[in-house]
């Protein structure tokens, strides 16, 4: 049975995503069977919680076998307008004491946002396919990002042929560190390294590339280590001195990493298409620093599984800070 339309499920819980067969979702009793199958203990309050959809008003409506045919219906139209798979987004309220819904927190103002946000940014080109749009959404939505503001700034770029000026506030969600003193030297070092050594057209350009990925000073201290140990090996073998080993092994798995991560080249693509480095082998040499730096962001950023973990969550907090 081909799975040709997705049910999106949202409560107080979690959210689910699953993809059906679009004959069985017809009905309120398919809708619920799902709803029961996910939340067995709803089975308990079988009356006693609420489905919810978002109409083309952006309005919050209640789903019962009179509208369903409304929520399949805008689905559908969404999918064709966005060459995107049909899918229904329900947000579930338990009924407090019989009487009165209580909201899912977050769901009211994150309904619609997420899939809105990947088809943004997939038409303004910061990612190549929707399922690349989709991963980085939910990654961000894991780490707590306001997805409804993000989606309000990259509608304002749309808007505006993508000339939208980077907004002064953080983002809500994005754990930007207080710049101190010694935070303004390491950036202020950082940024005479790569003017000097030609990664950057111009100090404006490195002043902004810095600011946007943005960390500790002992984080940005460590990638201009890295950065002029690159230089030196380069410089040496320009002119035939031999190398240190050490140097050289360290180096040369670092630039591996970033020649073979799927996530380094994101990344690498992101800081050329932007106009942050000037050439390919700059921002190879830039992401292989940020590789032999272990380069990351606060703790919240981190994953189990290593360097392409916190590079990816690196790449895509850069991202959202080029919005």
């Amino acid at each position: 049975m081909s799975s040709n339309f997705i049910l999106k499920m949202r409560s107080d819980a979690g959210i689910l995503r699953i993809r059906v067969n679009a004959s069985s979702v017809k009905n309120m009793t398919d809708i619920e069977e799902y709803v029961l199958k996910t939340w067995p203990q709803l089975g308990r309050l079988y009356e006693n919680y609420r489905l919810y959809y978002t109409d083309d008003s952006d309005e919050k409506c209640l789903l019962n076998d009179l509208s369903l045919e409304d929520g399949l219906t805008l689905a559908r139209i969404r999918a064709e307008a966005s060459g995107r798979v049909p899918m229904l987004e329900l947000n579930i309220e338990k009924v407090d004491d019989g009487n009165s819904a209580t909201p899912c927190e977050k769901a009211d103002s994150e309904i619609g946002d997420a899939d809105t946000l990947a088809e943004l940014l997939e038409d303004l080109g910061y990612v190549v396919s929707s399922h690349d749009a989709d991963a980085l959404v939910e990654s961000l939505g894991e780490t707590g990002v306001d997805l409804a503001r993000l989606r309000e700034q990259l509608e304002s770029e749309k808007k505006n042929g993508g000339q939208e000026e980077l907004p002064k506030d953080p983002v809500e969600g994005l754990p930007i560190e207080k710049t101190e003193s010694g935070d303004e030297d390491a950036r202020r070092t950082m940024v005479d390294l790569l003017t000097q050594l030609g990664f950057v057209d111009n100090r404006e350009t490195a002043e902004d590339l810095v600011k946007r990925l943005g960390s500790s000073s002992k984080d940005i201290n460590e990638v201009s280590r890295r950065l002029i140990d690159l230089a030196k090996e380069q410089e040496e073998e320009r002119t035939g001195e031999a190398t240190e080993e050490p140097l050289k092994e360290a180096n040369d798995k670092e630039l591996c990493v970033a020649e073979s991560s799927d996530v380094a080249n994101q990344l690498q693509r992101l800081l050329i298409e932007k106009h942050f480095v000037r050439t390919p082998e700059g921002a190879e040499d830039l992401v292989a620093a940020m590789v032999g730096a272990e380069y990351q962001q606060p703790k919240i950023f981190s994953r189990r599984d290593g360097s392409e973990g916190f590079l990816r969550q690196g790449a895509d907090l850069f991202l959202m800070r080029c919005l």
